[in-house]
Formats: structure tokens, C-alpha cells, sequence
């Protein structure tokens, strides 16, 4: 098992998420993006260690498609063959990523009023007080999951 990492690099701090061959892969810190949705669930794709920079780079994907079947952690994109986690932090991560894109899909339609493919007359979904109230559960489902992603301050 991989032992739990963080790396800063120019474009921030990141969580070692698991490893595939010669790659590794990093969760990119969550951030609060364009005053109004939380930028977060991005996995970047590194060849080799050590990562000095983003000169290692080589992808970028999403964790919206994260499952955690037969013991195997995969996403749509890449199937880890070792992560620093336990089954139990699988179980959760698993579980918090669900949350976390559900808020984030709630909380938008409750931002712009619908839910990207159309506006629909005398059915605008907009509401001001649900939307933060979707972005309070997003935040606990990241700051759940970045405790679990970080190493163990000892």
C-alpha cells in the first residue's frame, strides 16, 4: 500500500490519490471557483516520481465516475492498482464522492435556475437560501474527504 503524500506544486497543493504502472495520480486541492461553485474531484496523472513540477504531467480527469468494486478502486478512466488507503477509507471516499457531485449538481440548478440543458418557463429553480445550503454539504463532504486523503499529522 501507498503511503498518504502531499505535494505543492505551482498550480497548488495535491493529495496522492493512487498508482497505475509508472503513474500517479493526485487529487488537486478543492478550491472555490468564479464566486459561486466548488472547483473539486480533479485528478491529475503524473509519469514517475519524484514530481518536481508540472513537467511530469500527462492527464487530467475527474472523480465523478469513482467506484470501489471487488476491492479494485476505479474511476471510467483508469483502474488504480494501488492506493494509500484502507477498504474502509474506500468505502467512505467512495460514499463522499457520491455526495459531494450530487450537492454540486443540486446546489448549481439552485444557483442558475435550472440544470444546464434548458430554462423552462414558470419552473426557474433558482433559490438563493437552498443554494448555500448545498454548498455547506459539499464543503463537510470535502473537508471529510481531505482528512482522509491527508497523511496523519503525528
Amino acid at each position: 500500500m501507498l503511503g498518504k503524500e502531499i505535494i505543492e506544486l505551482n498550480t497548488g497543493k495535491k493529495y496522492l490519490f493512487g498508482k497505475k504502472g509508472e503513474s500517479y495520480f493526485y487529487l488537486e486541492a478543492p478550491r472555490f471557483e468564479c464566486g459561486w461553485y466548488w472547483g473539486f474531484g480533479y485528478l491529475e496523472e503524473y509519469s514517475g516520481k519524484p514530481i518536481y513540477s508540472e513537467k511530469n504531467w500527462k492527464s487530467h480527469t475527474h472523480l465523478d465516475t469513482l467506484t470501489f468494486i471487488n476491492n479494485v478502486f476505479k474511476t471510467k478512466y483508469v483502474e488504480f492498482e494501488d492506493t494509500p488507503f484502507t477498504d474502509d477509507e474506500k468505502w467512505k471516499l467512495w460514499e463522499l464522492f457520491k455526495r459531494f457531485y450530487a450537492f454540486k449538481r443540486v446546489g448549481e440548478g439552485f444557483y442558475t435556475g435550472r440544470l444546464g440543458i434548458t430554462t423552462i418557463k414558470d419552473f426557474d429553480l433558482k433559490d438563493e437560501e437552498m443554494y448555500k445550503k448545498f454548498l455547506e454539504y459539499q464543503k463537510k463532504a470535502i473537508d471529510k474527504i481531505i482528512e482522509i486523503v491527508s497523511p496523519n499529522e503525528k
